[in-house]
This record gives structure tokens, C-alpha cells and sequence, in this order.
């Protein structure tokens, strides 16, 4: 009878650990699920992350190329307006310089009319 009581007792024993075994088995496979989920959330964040970076880094460019495109048109711009600020500046040379021709040819004149007179 005391071999019946020790198989009996060694069978409670290990169904036991089976059970224990059971439950730290079940809640590890919880504890992996629950972070796995987390990793997998992260990494979500992190992907959305980078395509919102990726957006911006896109939208940086298209504005620089914009900004270049204006600064060239500008540039294009003052030239025209230094090209036509030249040419004022040769007409106005050109028009004082044929006033001051008549001018002192006037006064060549008055002065010839002063001397007959």
C-alpha cells in the first residue's frame, strides 16, 4: 500500500508540473504576444515617421527648385532693367552732350550778334 501512495502521490506530483508548466508555457505566449504587438506598433510609429520625412523632404525640394526657378527669373529681370538703365544713361549723355553743342553754338552766335552790334 505505501508503493500504491507513492505512484499515486509521484503521478499527483507530476500532473502538477504538467499544470505548472501549462500556465508559465501560457503566460510566456501572452508576454511574447504582448510584445510582439508593441514591436509591431513601434514599428508602425516608425513607418509613418519616415513616409511623413520623406513627404517633407520632397516638399523641401519642390519648394528649393521653385525658389531657384525665382531667383533665376529675377536675375533675368535685372539684367533687362541694368540693360535698359545703360541705354537711358547713353541717351542722356547723348542729349546733354548735343544740348551743350547748341547751347555754345547760341552763344557763338549772340556773341557775333553783340560783336556787330
Amino acid at each position: 500500500q505505501r508503493l500504491e501512495t507513492l505512484v499515486a502521490e509521484n503521478r499527483r506530483m507530476g500532473d502538477v508540473r504538467k499544470e505548472q508548466q501549462k500556465a508559465w508555457s501560457q503566460r510566456f505566449q501572452e508576454d511574447l504576444e504582448a510584445v510582439a504587438s508593441g514591436v509591431r506598433q513601434t514599428v508602425d510609429q516608425i513607418e509613418k515617421r519616415v513616409g511623413d520625412v520623406v513627404g517633407d523632404v520632397k516638399e523641401l525640394r519642390r519648394a528649393e527648385k521653385e525658389r531657384s526657378a525665382d531667383v533665376y527669373q529675377i536675375l533675368v529681370e535685372l539684367r533687362k532693367q541694368m540693360g535698359g538703365l545703360e541705354v537711358a544713361q547713353r541717351n542722356t549723355i547723348e542729349s546733354v552732350t548735343h544740348l551743350t553743342g547748341k547751347v555754345n553754338h547760341g552763344e557763338t552766335g549772340l556773341n557775333q550778334t553783340r560783336a556787330r552790334l
